[in-house]
Protein backbone atom coordinates (compact mmCIF):
# COMPACT_ATOMS: atom_id res chain seq x y z
CA UNK A 1 0.00 0.00 0.00
CA UNK A 2 1.17 3.52 -0.92
CA UNK A 3 4.29 2.20 -2.72
CA UNK A 4 3.45 4.18 -5.85
CA UNK A 5 2.67 7.22 -3.69
CA UNK A 6 6.03 6.88 -1.92
CA UNK A 7 7.82 6.72 -5.25
CA UNK A 8 6.05 9.84 -6.47
CA UNK A 9 6.86 11.63 -3.23
CA UNK A 10 10.55 10.88 -3.64
CA UNK A 11 10.31 12.33 -7.12
CA UNK A 12 8.75 15.65 -6.14
CA UNK A 13 10.54 16.24 -2.83
CA UNK A 14 13.33 18.13 -4.60
CA UNK A 15 10.98 21.00 -5.45
CA UNK A 16 9.82 21.23 -1.85
CA UNK A 17 13.37 21.14 -0.53
CA UNK A 18 14.81 23.77 -2.84
CA UNK A 19 11.90 26.23 -2.77
CA UNK A 20 10.65 25.86 0.81
CA UNK A 21 14.04 25.81 2.62
CA UNK A 22 16.62 27.02 0.15
CA UNK A 23 16.90 30.51 1.53
CA UNK A 24 17.82 29.48 5.09
CA UNK A 25 19.56 26.12 4.52
CA UNK A 26 23.29 25.57 4.68
CA UNK A 27 24.83 25.67 1.22
CA UNK A 28 25.21 21.92 0.96
CA UNK A 29 21.76 20.93 2.23
CA UNK A 30 19.74 21.37 -1.00
CA UNK A 31 22.47 19.59 -2.97
CA UNK A 32 22.42 16.69 -0.50
CA UNK A 33 18.64 16.38 -0.73
CA UNK A 34 18.72 16.54 -4.54
CA UNK A 35 21.38 13.81 -4.59
CA UNK A 36 19.32 11.72 -2.17
CA UNK A 37 16.22 12.10 -4.32
CA UNK A 38 18.12 10.93 -7.39
CA UNK A 39 19.45 7.87 -5.56
CA UNK A 40 15.99 7.05 -4.20
CA UNK A 41 14.46 7.20 -7.69
CA UNK A 42 17.14 4.69 -8.75
CA UNK A 43 16.02 2.43 -5.83
CA UNK A 44 19.31 3.03 -3.99
CA UNK A 45 17.68 3.78 -0.67
CA UNK A 46 20.86 3.17 1.32
CA UNK A 47 22.67 5.85 -0.68
CA UNK A 48 19.67 8.17 -0.41
CA UNK A 49 19.65 7.79 3.36
CA UNK A 50 23.36 8.66 3.56
CA UNK A 51 22.72 11.89 1.64
CA UNK A 52 19.67 12.76 3.76
CA UNK A 53 21.65 12.10 6.95
CA UNK A 54 24.36 14.49 5.75
CA UNK A 55 21.67 17.13 5.18
CA UNK A 56 20.25 16.34 8.62
CA UNK A 57 23.63 16.92 10.27
CA UNK A 58 24.13 20.26 8.55
CA UNK A 59 20.63 21.65 9.10
CA UNK A 60 18.03 19.48 10.90
CA UNK A 61 14.48 20.25 9.87
CA UNK A 62 11.00 18.85 9.37
CA UNK A 63 11.39 17.96 5.69
CA UNK A 64 14.69 16.09 5.93
CA UNK A 65 13.36 13.99 8.86
CA UNK A 66 10.26 13.13 6.81
CA UNK A 67 12.40 12.19 3.80
CA UNK A 68 14.54 9.92 5.99
CA UNK A 69 11.40 8.22 7.29
CA UNK A 70 10.10 7.82 3.75
CA UNK A 71 13.34 6.26 2.51
CA UNK A 72 13.42 3.86 5.47
CA UNK A 73 9.79 2.89 4.80
CA UNK A 74 10.51 2.28 1.12
CA UNK A 75 13.38 -0.11 1.95
CA UNK A 76 11.24 -2.02 4.46
CA UNK A 77 12.63 -0.62 7.73
CA UNK A 78 9.36 0.22 9.47
CA UNK A 79 10.96 0.65 12.92
CA UNK A 80 13.39 3.34 11.70
CA UNK A 81 10.67 4.98 9.62
CA UNK A 82 8.55 5.25 12.78
CA UNK A 83 11.34 7.10 14.63
CA UNK A 84 11.96 9.53 11.76
CA UNK A 85 8.27 10.28 11.16
CA UNK A 86 7.89 11.00 14.90
CA UNK A 87 10.95 13.28 14.75
CA UNK A 88 9.43 15.04 11.74
CA UNK A 89 6.24 15.70 13.72
CA UNK A 90 8.20 17.02 16.71
CA UNK A 91 9.99 19.60 14.56
CA UNK A 92 6.87 21.18 13.07
CA UNK A 93 6.69 24.97 13.25
CA UNK A 94 4.38 27.46 11.49
CA UNK A 95 7.15 28.14 8.97
CA UNK A 96 8.30 24.51 8.67
CA UNK A 97 5.17 22.30 8.41
CA UNK A 98 5.02 18.60 7.55
CA UNK A 99 4.76 17.74 3.84
CA UNK A 100 1.27 17.03 2.56
CA UNK A 101 2.25 13.49 1.53
CA UNK A 102 3.08 12.43 5.10
CA UNK A 103 -0.38 11.47 6.55
CA UNK A 104 -1.20 8.63 4.08
CA UNK A 105 2.27 7.18 4.56
CA UNK A 106 1.80 7.34 8.34
CA UNK A 107 -1.39 5.32 7.91
CA UNK A 108 0.48 2.73 5.85
CA UNK A 109 3.21 2.57 8.52
CA UNK A 110 0.63 2.19 11.31
CA UNK A 111 -0.73 -0.94 9.61
CA UNK A 112 2.77 -2.43 9.44
CA UNK A 113 3.45 -1.65 13.11
CA UNK A 114 0.42 -3.73 14.16
CA UNK A 115 2.47 -6.86 13.43
CA UNK A 116 5.42 -5.64 15.55
CA UNK A 117 6.09 -5.45 19.30
CA UNK A 118 5.85 -2.08 21.11
CA UNK A 119 8.69 -1.46 23.57
CA UNK A 120 10.03 1.48 25.54
CA UNK A 121 13.73 2.37 25.85
CA UNK A 122 14.89 4.57 28.72
CA UNK A 123 17.88 4.99 31.02
CA UNK A 124 18.02 4.71 34.78
CA UNK A 125 18.77 7.18 36.26
CA UNK A 126 16.85 9.39 33.86
CA UNK A 127 18.94 11.56 31.53
CA UNK A 128 17.20 13.79 29.00
CA UNK A 129 20.42 13.96 26.96
CA UNK A 130 20.64 10.17 26.54
CA UNK A 131 20.69 8.93 22.95
CA UNK A 132 20.24 5.34 21.79
CA UNK A 133 21.34 3.38 18.76
CA UNK A 134 20.61 -0.19 17.69
CA UNK A 135 23.06 -2.35 15.76
CA UNK A 136 22.26 -2.05 12.06
CA UNK A 137 20.52 1.31 12.39
CA UNK A 138 21.80 4.41 10.61
CA UNK A 139 21.20 6.96 13.34
CA UNK A 140 20.82 7.74 17.06
CA UNK A 141 17.54 8.64 18.72
CA UNK A 142 16.24 9.89 22.06
CA UNK A 143 14.67 7.51 24.60
CA UNK A 144 11.19 6.73 23.41
CA UNK A 145 8.51 4.16 22.67
CA UNK A 146 8.94 2.33 19.37
CA UNK A 147 8.14 -0.96 17.63
CA UNK A 148 10.51 -3.84 16.81
CA UNK A 149 10.10 -7.26 15.25
CA UNK A 150 10.80 -10.36 17.34
CA UNK A 151 14.49 -11.07 17.85
CA UNK A 152 17.61 -10.12 19.80
CA UNK A 153 19.04 -6.61 19.54
CA UNK A 154 22.22 -4.94 20.79
CA UNK A 155 21.25 -1.51 22.13
CA UNK A 156 23.82 1.16 22.96
CA UNK A 157 23.15 4.30 25.00
CA UNK A 158 25.33 7.41 25.28
CA UNK A 159 24.73 9.73 28.24
CA UNK A 160 26.58 12.51 30.01
CA UNK A 161 27.73 9.91 32.55
CA UNK A 162 29.26 7.53 30.00
CA UNK A 163 28.40 4.67 27.66
CA UNK A 164 26.51 1.41 28.15
CA UNK A 165 25.16 -1.38 25.99
CA UNK A 166 22.72 -4.22 26.44
CA UNK A 167 21.37 -7.21 24.56
CA UNK A 168 17.57 -7.19 24.67
CA UNK A 169 15.15 -9.90 23.60
CA UNK A 170 11.89 -8.89 21.93
CA UNK A 171 9.21 -11.58 22.07
CA UNK A 172 6.15 -11.52 19.84
CA UNK A 173 4.12 -13.10 22.67
CA UNK A 174 5.04 -10.37 25.18
CA UNK A 175 2.60 -7.87 26.60
CA UNK A 176 1.85 -4.74 24.60
CA UNK A 177 4.67 -2.85 26.32
CA UNK A 178 8.09 -4.19 27.28
CA UNK A 179 10.13 -1.71 29.33
CA UNK A 180 13.88 -2.21 29.09
CA UNK A 181 15.96 -0.25 31.60
CA UNK A 182 19.56 0.51 30.72
CA UNK A 183 21.97 1.46 33.50
CA UNK A 184 24.66 3.72 32.02
CA UNK A 185 28.24 2.78 32.82
CA UNK A 186 30.00 5.32 35.04
CA UNK A 187 33.32 6.76 33.82
CA UNK A 188 36.22 4.37 34.47
CA UNK A 189 38.35 5.34 37.48
CA UNK A 190 41.87 3.98 37.79
CA UNK A 191 42.48 1.72 40.80
CA UNK A 192 40.84 -1.30 42.39
CA UNK A 193 38.02 0.69 44.01
CA UNK A 194 36.10 1.38 40.81
CA UNK A 195 32.72 -0.42 41.19
CA UNK A 196 31.32 -2.48 38.36
CA UNK A 197 27.99 -1.31 36.94
CA UNK A 198 25.06 -3.36 38.30
CA UNK A 199 23.25 -5.75 36.01
CA UNK A 200 19.61 -4.89 35.40
CA UNK A 201 17.49 -8.01 34.71
CA UNK A 202 15.28 -8.14 31.65
CA UNK A 203 11.60 -7.58 32.23
CA UNK A 204 9.93 -11.00 31.85
CA UNK A 205 7.31 -11.24 29.12
CA UNK A 206 3.71 -11.14 30.25
CA UNK A 207 1.20 -12.96 28.09
CA UNK A 208 -2.04 -11.20 27.38
CA UNK A 209 -5.53 -12.74 27.57
CA UNK A 210 -6.38 -15.12 24.74
CA UNK A 211 -10.01 -15.93 25.48
CA UNK A 212 -11.36 -13.28 23.10
CA UNK A 213 -9.59 -14.65 20.04
CA UNK A 214 -10.44 -18.23 20.97
CA UNK A 215 -14.10 -17.34 21.40
CA UNK A 216 -14.20 -15.57 18.03
CA UNK A 217 -12.36 -18.38 16.23
CA UNK A 218 -14.52 -21.06 17.87
CA UNK A 219 -17.70 -19.21 16.97
CA UNK A 220 -16.53 -18.70 13.39
CA UNK A 221 -15.65 -22.37 12.96
CA UNK A 222 -19.01 -23.31 14.44
CA UNK A 223 -20.79 -21.11 11.90
CA UNK A 224 -18.82 -22.70 9.06
CA UNK A 225 -19.80 -26.15 10.33
CA UNK A 226 -23.42 -25.01 10.56
CA UNK A 227 -23.25 -23.77 6.97
CA UNK A 228 -21.92 -27.15 5.86
CA UNK A 229 -24.67 -28.97 7.71
CA UNK A 230 -27.33 -26.73 6.16
CA UNK A 231 -25.85 -27.36 2.73
CA UNK A 232 -25.92 -31.14 3.16
CA UNK A 233 -29.26 -31.45 4.92
CA UNK A 234 -31.26 -28.69 3.26
CA UNK A 235 -29.79 -27.07 0.17
CA UNK A 236 -28.95 -30.26 -1.69
CA UNK A 237 -32.30 -31.90 -0.98
CA UNK A 238 -34.18 -28.72 -1.98
CA UNK A 239 -32.07 -28.43 -5.13
CA UNK A 240 -32.78 -32.03 -6.13
CA UNK A 241 -36.47 -31.52 -5.36
CA UNK A 242 -36.44 -28.39 -7.54
CA UNK A 243 -34.70 -30.20 -10.40
CA UNK A 244 -37.40 -32.88 -10.34
CA UNK A 245 -40.18 -30.38 -11.05
CA UNK A 246 -42.19 -31.30 -14.16
CA UNK A 247 -44.07 -28.01 -14.65
CA UNK A 248 -43.53 -24.29 -14.21
CA UNK A 249 -46.09 -24.16 -11.40
CA UNK A 250 -44.35 -26.97 -9.55
CA UNK A 251 -40.96 -25.33 -10.12
CA UNK A 252 -42.18 -21.98 -8.75
CA UNK A 253 -43.74 -23.66 -5.73
CA UNK A 254 -40.48 -25.46 -4.87
CA UNK A 255 -38.11 -22.58 -5.66
CA UNK A 256 -39.00 -20.60 -2.53
CA UNK A 257 -37.98 -23.47 -0.22
CA UNK A 258 -34.69 -23.87 -2.12
CA UNK A 259 -33.95 -20.11 -1.93
CA UNK A 260 -34.61 -20.08 1.82
CA UNK A 261 -32.18 -22.97 2.47
CA UNK A 262 -29.55 -21.42 0.23
CA UNK A 263 -29.86 -18.00 1.91
CA UNK A 264 -29.48 -19.50 5.38
CA UNK A 265 -26.43 -21.50 4.26
CA UNK A 266 -24.69 -18.54 2.61
CA UNK A 267 -25.44 -16.37 5.63
CA UNK A 268 -23.92 -18.90 8.05
CA UNK A 269 -20.80 -19.30 5.91
CA UNK A 270 -20.32 -15.54 5.47
CA UNK A 271 -20.79 -14.92 9.20
CA UNK A 272 -18.31 -17.69 9.95
CA UNK A 273 -15.64 -16.21 7.69
CA UNK A 274 -16.16 -12.71 9.15
CA UNK A 275 -15.99 -14.00 12.73
CA UNK A 276 -12.83 -15.98 11.99
CA UNK A 277 -11.27 -12.82 10.51
CA UNK A 278 -11.98 -10.99 13.79
CA UNK A 279 -10.46 -13.88 15.72
CA UNK A 280 -7.34 -13.80 13.55
CA UNK A 281 -6.93 -10.06 14.20
CA UNK A 282 -7.22 -10.60 17.94
CA UNK A 283 -4.89 -13.60 17.82
CA UNK A 284 -2.27 -11.57 15.95
CA UNK A 285 -2.21 -9.04 18.81
CA UNK A 286 -1.72 -11.82 21.38
CA UNK A 287 0.79 -14.09 19.63
CA UNK A 288 2.79 -14.37 16.43
CA UNK A 289 0.49 -13.75 13.44
CA UNK A 290 -1.40 -16.93 12.41
CA UNK A 291 -1.59 -18.31 8.90
CA UNK A 292 -4.95 -18.74 7.20
CA UNK A 293 -5.58 -20.96 4.20
CA UNK A 294 -8.93 -21.37 2.43
CA UNK A 295 -9.94 -23.64 -0.42
CA UNK A 296 -13.45 -23.29 -1.88
CA UNK A 297 -15.16 -25.52 -4.45
CA UNK A 298 -18.76 -26.00 -5.64
CA UNK A 299 -19.40 -28.71 -3.08
CA UNK A 300 -17.99 -26.94 0.00
CA UNK A 301 -14.69 -25.64 1.28
CA UNK A 302 -11.79 -26.07 3.70
CA UNK A 303 -10.42 -23.46 6.14
CA UNK A 304 -7.12 -24.15 7.97
CA UNK A 305 -5.44 -22.04 10.67
CA UNK A 306 -1.92 -22.32 12.07
CA UNK A 307 0.05 -20.54 14.80
CA UNK A 308 3.71 -20.41 15.71
CA UNK A 309 4.60 -19.67 19.35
Amino acid sequence: MHRSLAARVLGVGVVVATTGRGASAAPSEPDRIVAGQALAKANDYGGAIREFLAAEQSNPGTLVACLLGLAELRRGEAAQAEVWFATCRQRVTPTDPVPGWLPPLEQDLAQQLLAMVPITLRVDPDDAAAVFTIDGWDHEFRQRALHLTSGTYRVRVRTRAGLAERLIRVDAASSLRVVVTLQPRAPVVAGPSAPAPPEIPDVPPVHGPVWRSRLALGTGIGLLVLGGVLDVTGVRAARNHLAAAVSNEQYDARHGRYAAWRGATVGALAAGVATIAVGILLRGREHAPPTLAMALHPGGGVVSLGWAR
